[in-house]
């Protein structure tokens, strides 16, 4: 059976690299969930009156990164729960005159030091009909029937890297002949892009790719690879730096973002140094221009001097 996969739209040169794989958007309200929907484990708890199960499927907001998953966020938030409960009486040829008057569930999420806990309390109140003696009317004898289902899962790890004080380092060469701004965010594992932008120009660096998977209960998770493409928009790179051109460089033309497993963000700190040049050590390109060029024109006449004898 083929399963469609909707995804977000993303940039073509990764799409058309990951092949048949569907790319994490960067926003978590953008992944779609498998068309099956979750396949929860399904194990009946019952009495004489109803009966029911609870499972926790998974968790949302899930990366793996480097073989490990983490949840991203609070784990109880993130926990998904799913759960149904059958009561026996409606329809029943045996109790035919007992009847379901509500049902009410009431499913609590805890956690201790180990695991997560889901516990699903069902409250049914139910009624058996029989003629008064006197043969006038129906009697009504109310009931309460309870029911718990508990389902456990090891408490997962928590991605709880803090980037908030992440800093961009900008470079400012004050060169006469080529002057040029060097930004620059260092590497680091939870960064999947970083968007460079200054004025309308920009450039991006995609460091790693998140492609979305399913766990064995059809949740999807974000499985983070390293990855490594360049997005250009009039600005150019050297290495793993994005580079402005000219020496009217403006910080407050400058934005500078990242994409992690939390999301996008604006980075607030800027680590700024100026490479100042001295004119008077600067050996200016014209000489070596010239420099070279009577070296060429001497190795010309050598050469022709050692053919003539």
């Amino acid at each position: 059976m083929s399963v469609l996969l909707l995804c977000p739209v993303v940039s073509a040169d990764i799409v058309s690299l990951a092949n048949d794989v569907c790319i994490w958007s960067g926003y978590w309200e953008d992944i779609i969930h498998d068309l099956l929907g979750y396949l929860p484990e399904k194990k009946w708890v019952t009495n004489s009156n109803m009966g029911a199960w609870v499972d926790i499927v998974g968790f949302n907001h899930t990366i793996e990164l480097n073989g490990t998953r983490y949840v991203v966020g609070n784990i109880s938030n993130s926990t998904i729960v799913r759960y149904d409960v059958d009561e026996y009486l409606s329809g029943s040829e045996s109790r035919w005159n007992d009847n379901v008057d509500w049902i009410h569930k009431n499913l609590t999420i805890t956690q201790n030091d180990s695991h997560v806990i889901a516990t699903l309390d069902i409250t049914m109140m139910w009624h058996h009909s029989h003629k008064r003696e006197n043969g006038k009317g129906i009697k009504k004898t109310y009931h309460y029937s309870y029911l718990t289902c508990i389902d456990t899962e090891p408490i997962p790890l928590q991605y709880n890297i803090s980037l908030d004080n992440i800093s961009a380092n900008i470079t400012i060469y004050n060169n006469t002949f080529a002057p040029k701004t060097y930004i620059y965010i260092p590497e680091n594992d939870y960064i999947i892009e970083v968007g460079y932008y200054y004025g309308n120009r920009s450039i991006t660096h995609t460091r790693s790719i998140g492609d979305i998977r399913y766990t064995e209960k059809n949740v999807p998770y974000i499985n983070i690879t390293k990855y490594n493409v360049w997005k250009f928009n009039n600005l150019s790179k050297i290495n793993n730096y994005a580079v402005v051109p000219g020496d009217n460089f403006s910080i407050v033309k400058l934005t500078v973002t990242i994409l992690t497993p939390e999301g996008y963000r604006i980075v607030d700190h800027y680590n700024v140094s100026i490479v100042e040049y001295d004119p008077k050590n600067v050996v200016y390109p014209v000489f070596w221009l010239v420099v070279g060029s009577i070296f060429v024109f001497m190795g010309v006449i050598y050469q022709c001097v050692k053919i003539s004898f």
